[in-house]
């Protein structure tokens, strides 16, 4: 873990160019998660989702819904195949 910090300080300050675009897809692809978790949040469907073993099914289906949410909104049709 800690070359891994040595590493990223290392590419930010002789690499900017690499650091900046790192920034920039980092900040779209939370963007992206944040849009898919709010489209299920208007649905209802994580307000009612308790995390249990005994939902596991209700577990899948949300994370699959989560996943045709961001593949509908993000994905063309070339990405997809």
């Amino acid at each position: 873990m800690m070359l891994i910090c040595v590493l990223f300080r290392f590419r930010m300050k002789y690499h900017p160019e690499w650091y900046n675009k790192h920034r920039k897809e980092t900040a779209a692809a939370l963007q992206k998660r944040r849009d898919v978790f709010s489209k299920l949040l208007k649905l209802n469907s994580v307000t009612s989702l308790s995390l249990d073993v005994s939902r596991t099914d209700d577990v899948v289906n949300l994370l699959d819904a989560g996943i045709e949410l961001y593949t509908l909104a993000y994905c063309t049709i070339e990405q997809s195949f």
